[in-house]
């Protein structure tokens, strides 16, 4: 076994000693370079501690809030199905009008609020003739949520925007607004001319220039009843004379129109044959 000598141990240390040098060497060309070329930001060091600190404070701030915000949207539009199922259910559309209260003009608001705008819209039709008055009251419901989609400051999706403009003016129309009706069926020709309801928006306009519509209904709104073609007569569904038509039946036909004479019967018969015997008695004598 070989014991290592001084000599080779000394030749193992100036190497790591030369490194080291050149490490010190290095590092103090660093700096010396860094106080050269960034010696300006040493009074600011400070500053630009404390912003870098809120930079990364915010990028954590901001990553937390769309993580929020991503939780809530999804926890709104489970909320939305569930008052969706509610009114399609029990017609009861509260929970669709909750929602839009608490994120009002949102894509959610606005689909809420069609829907809701949807309901009241055939609730009021439905009742158009057996309840005026509630008729109308869901007919304005109807108006009332679809103009939150329609004056929304933030501009809705094209597809709820046409739909809400076409329900808007029939239910104006329906409630005999014919101005307003004209108004929002003309926005809905104009903006959306291509859209699947600029057919029915014109064939709308088409009924509120009419004026026999208008007459029709004004007479149905004062009488309940549309005005339509006068009926014919009521027939005669009387039954006839059956005592008059008994006694015409049982008169014999003839020119004077007489009963012939009743026929004898009983004691009275036989006094009538007494008196006949004895004429024809006093005849023949007469005749001797």
């Amino acid at each position: 076994m070989k014991v290592p000598s001084s000599s080779d141990a000394t030749v193992k240390v100036k190497p790591l000693i030369m490194n080291q040098k050149t490490h010190e060497l290095e590092k103090n060309e660093l700096v010396e370079w860094a106080k050269e070329n960034l010696g300006f930001l040493g009074p600011h060091l400070r500053t630009i501690v404390i912003c870098l600190i809120g930079l990364v404070a915010l990028v954590i701030g901001l990553s937390y809030y769309f993580q929020l915000r991503q939780q809530f949207a999804e926890t709104q539009w489970r909320e939305f199905h569930s008052a969706l199922y509610n009114m399609m259910q029990m017609q009861n559309a509260s929970g669709l009008q909750m929602i839009h209260d608490q994120a009002p003009d949102t894509p959610i608001s606005h689909a809420s609020m069609l829907f809701a705008g949807d309901n009241f819209l055939r609730l009021g039709l439905q009742k158009g003739i057996s309840d005026q008055a509630g008729a109308a009251k869901d007919l304005k419901k109807a108006k009332e949520s679809l103009l939150t989609i329609v004056q929304s400051t933030k501009a809705p999706d094209p597809l709820i925007e046409t739909r809400a403009l076409y329900l808007l003016g029939y239910a104006c129309e329906s409630l005999g607004e014919f101005d307003e009706a004209k108004k929002y069926y003309t926005q809905l020709n104009e903006r959306f001319p291509k859209s699947a309801f600029a057919k029915q928006a014109r064939r709308g306009l088409e009924r509120v220039a009419d004026s026999n519509v208008r007459k029709v209904f004004e007479q149905f709104k004062t009488v309940g009843v549309a005005p339509g073609a006068n009926l014919p007569a009521r027939p005669d569904l009387s039954f006839p004379d059956l005592d008059g038509d008994k006694g015409a039946a049982e008169t014999p036909s003839g020119e004077s129109g007489e009963a012939p004479p009743a026929q004898p019967t009983g004691q009275s018969g036989q006094n009538a044959d007494q008196t006949g015997g004895e004429a024809a008695d006093q005849q023949s004598s007469k005749d001797g």
